[in-house]
């Protein structure tokens, strides 16, 4: 199996497999450069200004109609926005006021921050926020709001919309910094905190709430596990659910990339690492922003690190990417020695995001530039292969770079569009003004949800319950589509050249097309899903 690039309906990667089927959902496949989807905002960029100095991103969401939701934090006025773009990067009037929702203030609590997103199932969106009481600025503690689909605050979440997390008697100021929802809509959130007694020292903290705001029983101690570690500058930064569903805590410890591992019920797995802890220092690690699992369970680690080398522009961050075994120790298989730190940048690269593709490659978004504001920060995005090896398929060094035309651009979030174009979501600031900004990438991905299947004589592709073939026979050719039970459902007839064939309203779940070909018949297993 190989991917390129080949004209169907349109244009996307397709997996090659003589007589049989390629299948399942698929995240990313990379062609040869990346180039900007131009038709996506303005030249390929969406930007929205503020006349706040200090406005940053704090993530972005895909909702099912491909619209964008990008969350921002105005420090000016601790203020949480919330812009709604639509699918090709224009304003997306129907969504709040203007495209935008803002939230300034609760009755019982005072915002101070906010710096991470969710969306359930159903497009209600979870925000983690720092918040501390009207009558006094401490304990600062996590807080949670929910908003429905349209942009409104969900007053049967929490207390009229906000869930605070109580994290330790002992909590001074307490920072939430990522939030995953499990699949039962269950809400995972992580950050860290001070000791009161000590505020120079900081603590991990790993909670789960129910779907309706409450602490979860079953999680830890009534919902919040802390962890301690010897070291003053401990941050939880980010959430990772493996395969099995054991869940990976990661951040820094002393400025080294340190990562937990809990079971479902939040108790620590002590086969991992040091009796559930790893830690380390590699390439002097500083940044742990994102974690990955490859499909042969490699734990993939990105961030950045202090490069040392001898170039005019050291000593300065560069992307590092470090690779785990199950077990928790550093993997030969990756790079040369467990971990790669590369520039993705002219001289400063950090990473912020990561994406696996189907193939197992590794697609890495960040952001890069000259220090210490001596040029422009730009928006990068590399590729490596499953061993930690950059792909120079990918510009010329297994990277490329995005700028907007203003001052700093910073990469948060990277995400896939449903025809898997590459959205790459931040801020950036230019004389004195903040922005929100979004980019297209067209990279000719196999969008998530598709099959893509090729015979001899016949292309099949499949999206959201409708089924795309290409006949390259003279002949018509005679197609069922069986449920599991083997009853035919939906029968059709597919002449010479490509047809489109909406199907009826079917469950989500396996199902099998079959093809009455002039050399015999071939069967497709498909899988269908919201």
């Amino acid at each position: 199996m190989y991917f390129k690039k080949t004209p169907v309906t349109k244009v996307f990667f397709k997996a090659i497999v003589t007589l049989r089927l390629f299948f399942g959902i698929l995240h990313t496949g990379l062609s040869q450069g990346v180039q900007i989807d131009d038709t996506f905002g303005e030249d390929g960029f969406f930007k929205f200004s503020f006349q706040h100095p200090i406005v940053i991103c704090t993530g972005a969401l895909i909702q099912k109609d491909d619209k964008i939701i990008i969350s921002g934090f105005n420090y000016s006025d601790r203020q949480l926005l919330f812009i709604r773009i639509t699918e090709n990067g224009n304003i997306d009037s129907t969504y709040g006021e203007n495209g935008m929702v803002t939230i300034s203030r609760n009755t019982n609590l005072r915002i101070e921050d906010m710096n991470a997103v969710a969306q359930n199932e159903d497009g209600s969106i979870i925000a983690g926020l720092d918040c501390y009481p009207y009558d006094n600025y401490h304990p600062v503690e996590p807080t949670l709001i929910k908003l429905n689909k349209f942009g409104q605050i969900d007053s049967t979440f929490g207390e009229n919309g906000f869930a605070k997390q109580f994290v330790s008697e002992s909590n001074y100021m307490a920072t939430l910094n990522d939030i995953f929802i499990q699949s039962d809509n269950s809400i995972l959130f992580c950050g860290y905190f001070n000791d009161f007694w000590n505020s120079d020292i900081n603590h991990f903290f790993i909670g789960r709430c129910l779907p309706n705001g409450s602490p979860d029983p079953n999680f830890g101690n009534n919902g919040i596990v802390t962890e301690y570690f010897d070291g003053s500058n401990c941050e939880a930064q980010v959430i990772f659910q493996q395969h099995d569903s054991k869940i990976l805590l990661g951040g820094k410890l002393n400025n080294d990339f340190a990562v937990v591992r809990y079971n479902h019920f939040g108790m620590l797995d002590t086969t991992f690492a040091n009796g559930g802890k790893f830690s380390t220092n590699v390439a002097n690690a500083y940044q742990l922003n994102a974690i990955a699992e490859l499909k042969d369970n490699t734990i993939i680690l990105a961030g950045y690190g202090l490069y040392l080398g001898n170039q005019d522009c050291s000593p300065y961050y560069r992307n590092l990417l470090v690779g785990l075994t199950q077990d928790g120790v550093l993997s030969g298989d990756f790079s040369t020695s467990g971990y790669n730190q590369y520039l993705a940048g002219s001289c400063v690269s950090e990473a912020n995001n990561l994406l696996i593709q189907s193939d197992n490659k590794i697609l890495v978004g960040g952001s890069g530039g000259e220090p210490f504001g001596n040029g422009p920060y730009k928006l990068t995005l590399s590729r490596l292969d499953e061993h930690g090896i950059l792909d120079e398929s990918i510009g010329d060094d297994g990277y490329e770079n995005f700028h907007s035309g203003l001052e700093k651009n910073n990469c948060v979030t990277l995400t896939l569009q449903s025809d898997g174009k590459i959205i790459m979501v931040g801020d950036a600031s230019s004389e004195g003004h903040s922005y929100l900004i979004a980019m297209r990438a067209d990279a000719g991905l196999i969008p998530p949800g598709h099959t893509l299947v090729e015979h001899e004589q016949a292309e099949i592709w499949s999206y959201d319950k409708t089924i795309y073939i290409t006949n390259t026979t003279t002949t018509d050719v005679n197609c069922h589509l069986f449920n599991a039970l083997g009853q035919v459902l939906f029968s059709f007839t597919s002449p010479p050249g490509q047809s489109t064939y909406n199907l009826p309203e079917l469950p989500d779940g396996w199902y099998v097309l079959s093809l009455n070909m002039p050399y015999g018949l071939v069967t497709h297993k498909l899988l269908f899903t919201n």
